[in-house]
């Protein structure tokens, strides 16, 4: 039976943290067209929380850090035109120098994005768990007592 009451005051306290981090994503979600806010949502479940963006860029910006970290692409077979020269230019000549590059791979290292505070929700988790009034709301202690 206590088991029982322990277990409901957890997911009580689980549900009101989440619940917590949710409206702390809501305030620093990044916004640009408001998709991203608008997508966000929060569900209880019988063993805590779901919050979840289903913004179709979400994931990536939730998820990672870094875009592509060994990003590979194939550079097709063309013909390049060089830039005009000073000779050319005072020849007055139309037409430009031009070289063939033949097809080729070309590897790109580790791209860092270069959005600030890209994952929004672990920023949202770290804020909440370490604002210690937040946190004595949410388990009913007097704000008077301090915790250490």
């Amino acid at each position: 039976m206590a088991t029982n009451l322990i277990q409901k005051i957890m997911l009580k306290y689980i549900q009101s943290l989440g619940a917590e981090i949710y409206a702390e994503t809501q305030r620093i979600v990044p916004i640009r067209s408001g998709a991203l806010k608008d997508s966000g949502s929060l569900s209880y479940t019988s063993d805590g929380v779901s919050i979840k963006y289903s913004a179709p860029y979400a994931s990536s910006l939730v998820n990672s850090e870094t875009v592509d970290p060994e990003y590979r692409y194939v550079v097709k077979a063309h013909q390049r035109r060089l830039p005009w020269t000073a000779s050319n230019y005072r020849q007055k000549s139309k037409t430009k120098q031009e070289t063939f590059v033949k097809e080729h791979t070309k590897k790109m290292g580790k791209r860092i994005d270069s959005r600030r505070d890209t994952n929004f929700l672990l920023t949202a988790v770290k804020n909440v768990t370490k604002n210690k009034k937040v946190l004595q709301k949410l388990v009913g202690l007097d704000p008077s007592i301090t915790i250490e």
